[in-house]
C-alpha cells in the first residue's frame, strides 16, 4: 500500500510467540500525524501472494483496543503481496496507537522450522521509524541453535539479535528497513534431528517419461512415498548408497525406519526394492539389515551416539516384475524415518 506523506510510524512492537503447533503475531505500532490539517490514511498489513507457507489466520485490526474492519485486497499478479487495509483518521498532529493481529503455521522442511516478517514494508511511512523491538519467545520443545545452523549457511536474519534461553531479540533504532532487514527465523525441535540428505548419492534416476517424476535423495524426507529415491546404474543397484547427514549437532539415534521400495502395493512390487542393505556411520561402524517384502516402513535399532551421518548401501535387491526403465533393475527407497534416544 501506499501511505500518506503526513503519517509517520514511531515506533514498533513486534511479539512473537512460538507454540507447539503454530506461532501468533502481535504488532504495536505508534503512528503521528505531522500534519496540521485531519487525515484518513488506509493502512495495510502484508501477505505473500499466493504463497500457503505464509498465510495468516485471523487477521485483527484495533485501535486502542477498539477492533477496526479490515478487508483483503488482492493485488495485481505481478506485485508481490496481497494486503489486509484498514481505515485510520488522524486528528492534526495526532499520535495513535494501532495494532495488528494473526497466527500462521511455521514452515517445516526436514525437521528444520522457519518463519518470516516482511519489516520493510515499514520503510514507506514519513521519515525513519524512531524504535523497532522485536522480541521471539520460543515453547520449550524448540530451540534456536543459531550456530549449529550457521555450519549448514542457514542464518537467522537479520543480525544483531540477543538470545537469553527461549527468547530472542532485536532492537533497532531511526531506522528504514529494506529487504535484508526482514526478519527469517530458524529453529528446530528438541530430539528431532534435522537432517539433510548428501549431494553425493552415489546415483539418481531421472526419467520424464516416468510420470514426470524426479527420484532424487531428498524425495526420503518428503513424506510421501509415490517420490523415492531410485538408483541410476546400467550395472545394477547392488553397492549403490544414500547418505543422511545431521546438519544441527551430532545426534544419539535410537532407531532408523526405512520403507524399502516405491509406492503401495502393486507399485512396490514393479520396482526393484531392497532385500538386504548395510549401514555405516560416521564413527566407522556398520551394521547389516535385512527386509520383508512388504510395502510398509521396515524399522531397525540402531543405538548410536554421537553420530553425524548414516548412509544406506544397497547389499541385495527384490527384482520388480514391470519390465519398462525406472521399475526393473532399478532399486528405490521410498521414505526414512529417524528417532532420536
Amino acid at each position: 500500500m501506499s501511505p500518506h506523506g503526513q503519517i509517520r510510524m514511531n515506533a514498533e512492537q513486534i511479539t512473537i510467540k512460538v507454540l507447539e503447533n503454530y506461532a501468533t503475531f502481535d504488532i504495536s505500532y505508534t503512528f503521528e500525524n505531522l500534519s496540521q490539517t485531519p487525515q484518513k490514511v488506509t493502512m495495510g498489513f502484508p501477505q505473500k501472494k499466493a504463497d500457503r507457507l505464509e498465510k495468516l489466520y485471523n487477521f485483527k485490526v484495533y485501535e486502542s483496543s477498539k477492533l477496526l474492519p479490515n478487508s483483503l485486497h488482492v493485488s495485481k499478479e505481478s506485485e508481490k503481496f496481497d494486503w489486509y487495509t484498514y481505515e485510520v483518521t488522524f486528528k492534526p498532529k495526532e499520535q495513535k496507537k494501532i495494532q495488528n493481529s494473526y497466527w500462521v503455521f511455521p514452515t517445516e522442511y526436514r525437521g528444520l522450522y522457519s518463519l518470516f516478517y516482511h519489516l520493510h514494508t515499514g520503510s514507506s511511512w514519513s521519515k525513519v521509524i524512531e524504535e523497532v523491538n522485536i522480541e521471539v519467545t520460543l515453547d520449550a520443545s524448540f530451540s534456536f541453535s543459531p550456530v549449529q545452523l550457521a555450519k549448514s549457511d542457514i542464518l537467522i536474519n537479520p543480525k544483531g539479535y540477543k538470545i537469553e534461553g527461549q527468547k530472542l531479540t532485536w532492537n533497532f533504532k531511526h531506522c528504514k528497513p529494506n529487504e535484508k532487514d526482514d526478519i527469517e527465523l530458524f529453529f528446530i525441535k528438541n530430539g528431532k534431528p534435522y537432517a539433510a540428505l548428501s549431494d553425493s548419492a552415489s546415483s539418481t534416476f531421472n526419467d520424464e517419461s516416468l510420470e514426470g517424476k524426479y527420484f532424487g535423495a531428498e524425495n526420503l524426507l518428503d513424506g510421501d512415498l509415490n517420490f523415492s529415491w531410485a538408483t541410476n546404474n546400467a550395472k545394477g543397484s547392488i553397492g549403490e548408497w544414500v547418505q543422511v547427514d545431521f546438519l544441527d549437532a551430532p545426534h544419539d539415534v535410537e532407531k532408523l525406519g526405512i520403507y524399502p521400495g516405491y509406492g503401495s502395493q502393486e507399485s512396490f512390487l514393479m520396482a526393484d526394492h531392497l532385500k538386504a542393505a548395510t549401514l555405516i556411520f560416521s564413527d566407522g561402524s556398520s551394521k547389516k539389515i535385512y527386509f520383508e517384502e512388504i510395502p510398509s516402513m521396515q524399522f531397525f535399532d540402531i543405538n548410536k551416539k554421537d553420530i553425524t551421518s548414516i548412509r544406506i548401501v544397497i547389499d541385495e535387491v527384490y527384482d520388480g516384475f514391470f519390465e519398462e526403465k525406472g521399475y526393473k533393475g532399478t532399486a528405490h527407497i521410498g521414505e526414512i524415518s529417524i528417532y532420536d534416544k
